[in-house]
């Protein structure tokens, strides 16, 4: 599939299912769409791609082998390029790897399409040729407090685009959370926070969430990474994730977690 979402841009999907096509036409209604069948995905046809913006990647429709060598081929040659991979088999080494490199993100199934959405906006407006007042700040990298020459990700684009504080609304979706769950966790009625997420009051609430996020990219170095581990059962906290232990009021543990892994205390 072939799709072109504003000016230049183009979204290629990997998948012979019409109905995904209608499901991505559908969060794109300007333009028309494509697709790529499977078994045209060949290394000689990667070779000859042209500029593109964004890769879909339907896993649930794709033999492993070919698409999978295509699918790490073209990341090793452009690795800026925004991969979205729905439906990978995440116990796979492999297809963890494709699906959690540093310009990759993925949802998993059943696919819901407000997430898909969610995904591809975040993809496309970070990738190479967005315009620069939609960009996202670049991540900066900080010394470690200890010293030791490790580099923590600032994640800046946790913050507030117009009063740089802290948004509940940024922090919700980078950890999975609707916007109510992190009222909830904050002590504050959802309506409130929705109508001013980034409020003086709640600061230090979401200051917890951005020193568990900060260590956390410093060790897996994505936001798909970020959530694989925030949802996977952790035995350094009684086999339950570390999501479970968030949303039980329990972050500082996670927090005080991570930055033991870093080898530091929070500055």
């Amino acid at each position: 599939m072939a799709t072109s979402v504003g000016p230049n841009r183009t979204v290629v999907l990997v998948d012979d299912d019409v109905e995904r096509v209608q499901g991505v036409e559908q969060l794109c209604p300007q333009t028309s769409c494509y697709f790529r069948p499977p078994t045209l995905v060949t290394a000689e046809w990667a070779a000859t791609l042209g500029p593109v913006d964004l890769v879909i990647w339907d896993w649930s429709k794709l033999p492993g082998g070919e698409p999978r060598r295509v699918a790490r081929g073209l990341q090793q040659q452009r690795p800026n390029l925004p991969m979205l991979h729905l439906n990978p088999n995440l116990s796979d080494e492999g297809m963890r790897e494709i699906a959690t490199g540093p310009s990759s993100d993925f949802v998993r199934s059943p696919v819901d399409l407000s997430e898909m959405s969610h995904r591809i906006k975040r993809l496309l407006i970070s990738s190479a040729d967005a315009a620069p007042d939609l960009r996202p700040k670049p991540a900066e990298t900080a010394p470690h407090p200890t010293g030791s020459g490790r580099t923590e990700h600032v994640a800046f684009d946790l913050h507030h685009p117009e009063s740089g504080r802290l948004d509940a609304r940024r922090i919700g979706e980078l950890f999975g959370m609707p916007l109510r769950r992190v009222a909830a966790l904050l002590g504050r009625n959802a309506q409130t926070v929705a109508k001013t997420p980034d409020a003086p009051t709640i600061q230090p609430g979401l200051a917890l969430f951005e020193r568990i996020a900060t260590a956390l990219l410093s060790l897996v170095g994505s936001e798909a990474a970020l959530r694989i581990w925030l949802n996977a059962e952790n035995p350094q906290l009684d086999r339950q994730t570390p999501m479970e232990w968030i949303l039980q009021g329990e972050g500082l543990v996670v927090a005080e977690l991570l930055e033991s892994q870093l080898g530091g205390q929070p500055g």
